[in-house]
């Protein structure tokens, strides 16, 4: 039954390991190119964990989901819960599209110094060493204007982890005792306000999300951002342009 649940992304995952072996094997790399596919694949794999991550995460929300009664059925505070689920899944989600972008920039763009890795940041800054056409490029572009990201992970992450931000509280009122696994789920889930786009929190406090409504909509975007550059690495049109380990055996001297 759990292999049934990844059995996709294990899939995935089997599919760029081979293709970047044979990518290596078949177009007679040079020790820098396999290192550069070998730090390629550590990233993407990596990506491909958190969105493993992201699924587990939605089956624990539920397992902790207080359902009004005031605490979790582990016995922990509903709030405390809440926000370590909304950090655990911004995080993960922005580390999967981060890693992603690491794994394009060690293609295209040149090593950070002090070992740091390239990320969603520095790959746009960066994003004119490509031609506006490039696939990568192009993912580039489209996770930037994908709603998910824009309006919501990219908001609500950074003051998730570098300060506070302010919660819609819920409570179920009165009525009769009743068994948990009878209770509607998530009822009184607290949300999490999102800053306007300085990054300020908007004193109108037009938008709060829960964690089943931010799981809801950023978890599939992550995965159809991390799903297409494992496919553009598979393709080779990740490579275009790169000179390493681009092209057929016969193509190279």
């Amino acid at each position: 039954m759990t292999a049934d649940r990844v059995a996709d992304l294990e899939s995935l995952e089997r599919a760029l390991n081979e293709s970047l072996a044979e990518r290596v094997e078949a177009q007679s790399a040079t020790a820098a190119e396999s290192a550069v596919v070998e730090a390629v694949g550590a990233q993407l794999r990596w990506a491909i964990w958190c969105l493993e991550c992201l699924r587990e995460l939605r089956d624990v929300v539920d397992i902790t989901d207080p359902r009004g009664l005031g605490e979790t059925p582990q016995g922990y505070r509903p709030q405390p819960t809440a926000m370590g689920h909304v950090m655990w899944a911004s995080t993960t989600a922005m580390g999967a599209l981060d890693r992603a972008a690491a794994a394009f920039g060690a293609i295209h763009l040149p090593p950070l110094p002090k070992g740091r890795l390239h990320d969603l940041g520095s790959l746009h800054e960066s994003r004119s060493a490509l031609p506006k056409e490039h696939p990568v490029r192009l993912w580039l572009h489209a996770v930037a204007n994908d709603p998910a990201y824009r309006d919501l992970l990219g908001l609500l992450r950074h003051p998730l982890v570098h300060r506070t931000t302010p919660m819609a509280l819920r409570a179920r009122v009165g009525g009769a005792p009743v068994p948990w696994e009878r209770l509607p789920p998530h009822q009184d889930a607290p949300g999490f306000y999102l800053p306007g786009r300085d990054l300020k929190i908007d004193p109108t406090y037009r938008r709060s999300v829960t964690v089943v409504e931010f799981l809801d909509e950023v978890s599939p975007s992550a995965h159809r951002h991390v799903e297409a550059a494992v496919a553009l690495t598979i393709s080779g049109a990740a490579f275009e342009g790169s000179g390493i380990a681009e092209g057929g055996p016969a193509e190279r001297p």
